[in-house]
Parts: C-alpha cells; structure tokens; sequence
C-alpha cells in the first residue's frame, strides 16, 4: 500500500482540510471514496494498511467494503495518548501525545497546525533515554527548530541518573527553554494556545498539575 505509487492498494489525497481528509482509495478494478477524520499524513498510511489488511480477508462482502469501512471509522477511537485533547474553558488546548522520537515529533506537529492553523502552539518536550536523544541529536535539532520549545528534564526510563550525560542532552537542547510550570500557566492565560505535550514518560503528572492550577 502506500500513495500515488504502484502499490496494490493505493491512496490518493483528493482534499485536506481542518477535518481530516478525504482520499481515494484504488484497489485492483475498484475504487473507494471515504473521508478520514484524521489529521497527519502518518494517519492515512495507518488507514491504508488497516484497508490493506481488511480487503485481503477472503470473508468480507467486497460489494459493501465501503458502506462497512465508513461505518466502523465512525466508530473508531484511537489510543490512549495519542493525540489525545483537553479543552480548557478559554478554548485553550492541551495535547498530549506518546511521540519521543523526532519522525514522530514531526508528524504530530504536523497534524496540530493542519486542524489548528489559526493557534499558537507550544511545544513541552521531555526527552526519553539519553541513549535515544544523544543518538539522534541532529534529528532533535532539526525538528524542533523555529519552535516554541520547553525541555524537561529527561526521563531516564531503564538507564540510571547520570549527571554528565543529563548536561549533555541540555547543550542539545540549548536554543530551547527549560521548563517551568508557572510559565505554562501564563501562556494558557491567553487566547489561542495550544500547549502540545510530547514524551514516553512521566510527562502527564505534570498535565494534572496544570488542571488543577487552571480550574478545568
């Protein structure tokens, strides 16, 4: 599967919007229209593969494949943490996605701006073992770049507390802000704000804090 490619199952963006988007789907002989309310181009691969899958089960109705598709993606409901939103009573947002690794920082910001392009987005990144973010240095750089940036402490997960590798991951992130809670409080005081929250960790403890402080 893949887009405008050869793919046996292949996908076409016929419109992107606010909502998601609306592909075309050709497989052998036949052609399926559905609209995805996803946002990221990431979410269009994953429905092409569930399709791909689907279609190749000898058992399905292939003469309403597409009434039965639309019909379980009105159903659908994705993952815990995974893109998932808070709205709080000024319309402000709160994001909190699992993405800690720069491909998956990319497409998840690039998800937000496409359903929230008139909002200001902040991201609060903490990094994920400094094996990973040491590792991957340039692709951290390069992605988080022109952002709005608050980098918490890393969360060490199965490595142990070590001080030089912790100021190593600092000189990473150096063109980016340490994170402060009371600062985030301030940015959510305003109009339009996403506070997009990215990280493997511990990094819904402190999303609780600011519920509280906020009065959700």
């Amino acid at each position: 599967f893949g887009i405008k490619n050869k793919s046996y199952v292949n996908g076409e963006i016929i419109e992107e919007n606010k909502k998601g988007y609306i592909i075309l789907v050709k497989v052998e002989d036949n052609e399926y229209i559905f609209s995805l309310p996803f946002h990221g181009k990431h979410m269009i691969y994953n429905f092409l593969a569930a399709f791909t899958v689907y279609y190749l089960c000898n058992n399905i109705d292939k003469s309403n494949i597409e009434n039965d598709i639309k019909s379980k993606i009105r159903k659908y409901k994705s993952p815990r943490r995974r893109k998932e939103e808070i709205i709080l009573e000024n319309d402000n947002i709160i994001i909190d996605d699992y993405a800690h690794h720069p491909k998956e920082i990319e497409m998840i910001y690039e998800a937000v701006k496409q359903k929230y392009s008139n909002y200001n987005i902040t991201i609060v990144f903490q990094p994920h073992t400094y094996s990973r973010t040491i590792y991957l240095n340039k692709e951290f750089k390069d992605v988080l770049k022109d952002k709005e940036v608050y980098i918490m402490k890393t969360f060490i997960s199965r490595e142990d507390y070590d001080l030089l590798k912790e100021s190593v991951v600092k000189e990473i992130f150096i063109n980016h802000k340490e994170y402060d809670v009371n600062v985030i409080k301030e940015i959510l005081k305003k109009e339009n704000q996403i506070i997009l929250c990215l990280g493997a960790g511990d990094i819904h403890n402190e999303i609780k804090k600011w519920h509280n402080k906020c009065k959700l």
